[in-house]
């Protein structure tokens, strides 16, 4: 399998506080990305130390099940929330698992996981964000204050369980997507020079194993044997 990690720090943005990477283990492959708020002021530390954490505890593991992994999820937050008070961001793993040929996705926030193409893509998970709960609850259409505020996301103080979505099969390819990307650059058709926010995304599929990486800042994170990385 050949990943793709893209990354841009956006024009309102004092740095990219997006946060990418996988864990290839004997039995599974887990992708995560991070999306910290810029209303904290250690985002990115913040992204970047829970995606640490979570990645290198699911290293350790032979097999990883969606339960396994929100127990890691949990046991990495807790060793870090004492050093952000302030701190919040998005979530989103997509967990593949070779043996029982599913895959499941776990999002908390407004990262997206999508499926297909650009041409043909589906993004499969929902966002938890005021807008999009008026847009199923009302039909009202999207304004920016609420596509802003969060209904669940992942808190410095307090750790957030994420929506756990079970998808039948392995194909992909697959992509996982902050709003910066997902929202900005896709569907309102932001040129990505001129980006408000953060944009990143992770591509996965068929192919000679290998991870390129083209990013502004070092916000990749690399776990496991059998990857080779050719770009930095």
């Amino acid at each position: 399998m050949r990943w793709e990690w893209f990354s841009r720090r956006g024009q309102d943005r004092a740095e990219n506080s997006d946060v990418g990477g996988i864990c290839q283990g004997e039995h599974f492959t887990l992708a995560l990305i991070v999306d910290a708020s810029c209303r904290g002021p250690r985002g990115a530390a913040f992204a970047r130390d829970w995606a640490h954490g979570v990645l290198s505890r699911a290293v350790a593991q032979t097999r990883l099940g969606p339960d396994e992994l929100v127990t890691v999820m949990r046991d990495s937050h807790r060793a870090i929330r004492t050093l952000y008070q302030a701190e919040m961001a998005s979530y989103l793993a997509l967990l593949l698992d070779a043996e029982r040929r599913v895959a499941w996705a776990l999002s908390c926030g407004n990262c997206r996981l999508g499926k297909g193409l650009r041409a043909d893509l589906r993004w499969l998970t929902p966002v938890h964000d005021l807008g999009s709960m008026a847009v199923h609850f009302t039909g009202a259409s999207l304004d920016g204050a609420s596509r802003r505020t969060l209904t669940r996301c992942l808190r410095g103080r307090r750790f957030e369980p994420p929506e756990v979505l079970r998808i039948e099969g392995l194909e992909g390819p697959w992509i996982l997507a902050t709003d910066g990307y997902w929202l900005e650059h896709v569907v309102e058709a932001v040129q990505m020079s001129r980006l408000r926010d953060d944009a990143s995304y992770l591509r996965l599929e068929g192919g000679m194993p290998g991870v390129q990486c083209d990013s502004d800042c070092d916000n990749w994170q690399l776990f496991g044997r059998g990857v080779v990385e050719e770009a930095r």
